[in-house]
């Protein structure tokens, strides 16, 4: 088969492949493969189904989880990848709570390295090359015994958690000026959906849609296009929405479900890819799929040895305009080469893309990634300017809080007021700067003033988390002593440690 070349990734070797500029597709989950339930474990036995064989390997963690009043076993296995020491790759199975019965399975990112999936490869094999897509990958299934339809992540089931969490307000609101810019009426400067809430604002938009009216959809029950859904397959997706973002910005027009599989679950729990044609058909209808174009490869070995292996990595500022073009070599996240013969199959990182998701740095806590680059991050916002009022707004936050420890050391140090009661939370740094500070340039000869400036200067030296710390411990009320005892003094140093 002739090799698809492209100038997006940069030179490559002779004879190699580059898979890039393709049509926009979905990462492939099909593979062949059984497996016993974990009661069962020990046997380490293949099925007698025809090519679905699949060994077993150790579970790593065993959690309950509760989802709309049914208990739930999540499984995960460690699956080690073949040619590559010590390194596996995570996939989950759903049971019910005594693992009799499995609802999904969640499938690892890729069984092969790179290397061994070319020596795996036979002349007349044929590969085929996808696209990943960007988003969190979530399967809806049937629960017979509460007749319902459920979600489930990698790590839970139900869908009610996320993976930001919110930002609650340090101070009062009227402490805050009025051009920060958040929701008054709440405690929060921003507000977290759940991928549940996700899910749901992509099909009260399909009904907007596809129907030409808005649909009140408060839960899974409420959604007819869910009515036609084969029962017997659970669907593995990508969800894309705003509120999710990852590196690329997904506009809230854009929220959408993508259909990576279907699958259905045998009566010895072999898990196999739905073939049935007009399952397929509804399901894609129902969660919407982009065109899936493989690209296959069945000429010679040297076609597939370094595709993806050589590309430049450049060091240039990412912009939000290049980061958010389908064109630019930040596109697609990552490529899934499957040997449909065998049912290998590995995936090759796009260097561009991860260099992006390096500086995006995903953190739960937005706080803390502002304190991580708070002194420098024009661009961290040149490629992701919707955090620019966010990081804004952190930025009063700090001033407000260094404010309130300089006002505590005037109050305390300089006017002398003892009669004030001064939160420990600002009252232990003006101690500390009190002595660290201005006592060691008394005794040096050199006395300094200590100034908004000094504050700032004194929390430069604390690591990130211990800022996190400093600004989200809740204010714990105290009256100073008149005369400061070395106990004390030990305390603060301690508070400090």
């Amino acid at each position: 088969m002739t090799s698809i070349r492209s100038n997006d990734i940069g030179s490559e070797p002779a004879g190699a492949v580059t898979f890039s500029g393709f049509s926009p597709n979905v990462d492939t989950l099909l593979h062949r493969f059984s497996f016993k339930l974990p009661t069962q474990l020990a046997e380490m036995n293949e099925t007698s189904d025809a090519g679905c064989a699949f060994e077993m390997r150790n579970v790593v963690k065993s959690a309950k989880k509760v989802s709309k009043g049914y208990e739930y076993n999540v499984l995960s296995f460690a699956q080690k990848i073949d040619g590559i020491d010590d390194a596996q790759t995570a996939y989950s199975v759903v049971t019910n709570s005594d693992q009799s019965r499995v609802f999904a399975y969640m499938a690892p990112r890729q069984t092969q390295s790179v290397e061994e999936f070319v020596q795996g490869y036979s002349e007349g094999d044929v590969v085929e090359v996808r696209q990943t897509v960007e988003g969190t990958m979530i399967t809806f299934f049937w629960n017979p015994e509460i007749d319902e339809w459920d979600i489930c992540t990698r790590n839970g089931v139900g869908g009610n958690y996320s993976y930001s969490q919110p930002i609650k307000l340090l101070f009062p609101v009227n402490d805050y000026p009025r051009h920060c810019l958040f929701d008054p009426r709440t405690d929060k400067m921003n507000y977290v959906k759940t991928f549940r809430e996700m899910v749901l604002d992509v099909f009260r938009m399909k009904c907007l849609v596809e129907m030409g009216e808005y649909k009140e959809i408060r839960d899974f029950a409420d959604i007819p296009f869910l009515a036609d859904l084969p029962k017997d397959c659970f669907y593995t997706c990508i969800l894309r929405h705003a509120e999710n973002h990852i590196v690329y910005d997904t506009l809230r027009h854009n929220m959408q479900l993508q259909l990576l599989s279907a699958s259905e679950v045998s009566d010895n729990h072999c898990v196999r890819a739905m073939s049935d044609s007009n399952t397929l058909m509804i399901a894609q209808s129902v969660f919407g799929s982009q065109p899936q174009i493989p690209y296959q490869i069945c000429t010679k070995t040297e076609l597939i040895e370094s595709p993806m292996l050589n590309q430049t990595q450049s060091k240039h500022e990412i912009t939000y305009e290049e980061l958010n073009d389908p064109d630019s070599v930040f596109h697609p996240p990552a490529w899934i080469l499957m040997n449909s013969t065998t049912g290998k199959y590995v995936e090759i990182a796009n260097v561009h893309y991860q260099r992006a998701k390096e500086l995006r740095n995903m953190q739960p806590n937005l706080r803390y990634l502002w304190l991580t680059m708070r002194h420098d991050y024009s661009a961290y916002l040149n490629a992701f300017p919707q955090y620019t009022r966010l990081f804004y707004n952190m930025e009063i936050e700090f001033s407000i809080f260094v404010n309130r420890v300089h006002e505590a050391y005037v109050n305390f140090y300089i006017l002398k007021i003892r009669d004030t009661i001064i939160p420990k939370k600002y009252f232990v740094h003006a101690a500390r700067i009190h002595h660290s500070i201005y006592l060691p340039s008394i005794q040096a000869g050199r006395k300094r003033s200590i100034k908004h400036e000094t504050v700032f200067e004194y929390f430069n030296q604390f690591t990130p988390s211990r800022m996190f710390y400093f600004l989200t411990k809740p204010e714990e009320e105290q009256q100073p002593a008149v005369k400061e005892q070395p106990s004390v003094k030990e305390q603060w140093d301690q508070e400090l440690q």
